[in-house]
């Protein structure tokens, strides 16, 4: 189980830690209710990585309008006008530079890349969060993007369940 918590105006780091005592989660999602400036995200992940080593902290973080961490952190454009680009090199490259901030805040798994295929312009829920418009492009941009946060040591979580693009 990967649970999410409070942010620091709710739940102070030793309500958290507490918190994960009590259930013993596999990990930890953070949402940008977590990170409202860089070093409160750094001070809740040094904590807690160093109370429980083994927990996995995550984020959903994809670029675009999901964007989690506040400046200084990186912005990107959206997966779907990156991916229609035509280079998956740079994809591969934006994933790093997502991977090796999100590693330096102390976070190892992102929930990205959107694996949904963008099928239904009227869908506003995936929309330009897909890498593709096929399963073919989703295929070939994305896994670029898993590598990139591969390389830059964090875990890639593709998302969301079959359909998805079409809701």
């Amino acid at each position: 189980m990967i649970v999410g918590v409070p942010g620091p105006d709710v739940w102070s780091i030793d309500q958290v830690i507490e918190f994960i005592d009590e259930i013993d989660p596999f990990g930890l999602i953070l949402f940008a209710r977590n990170a409202p400036e860089p070093e409160s995200l750094r001070a809740l992940t040094d904590a807690v990585s160093t109370h429980r080593p083994d927990l996995i902290v995550s984020i959903d973080h994809e670029g675009g309008r999901v964007d989690r961490l506040p400046p200084p952190f990186t912005r990107f454009p959206p997966m779907l006008e990156l991916a229609r680009m035509g280079d998956p090199g740079l994809l591969r490259e934006v994933a790093r530079c997502h991977g090796r901030e999100l590693r330096a805040a102390g976070i190892r798994m992102d929930f990205a890349p959107v694996l949904d295929v963008f099928t239904n312009p009227e869908n506003t829920v995936i929309g330009d969060r897909a890498f593709g418009s096929t399963p073919e492009e989703v295929i070939h941009n994305a896994l670029p993007y898993a590598q990139g946060l591969a390389e830059a040591g964090v875990l890639a979580c593709g998302k969301h369940f079959p359909g998805h693009g079409d809701t």
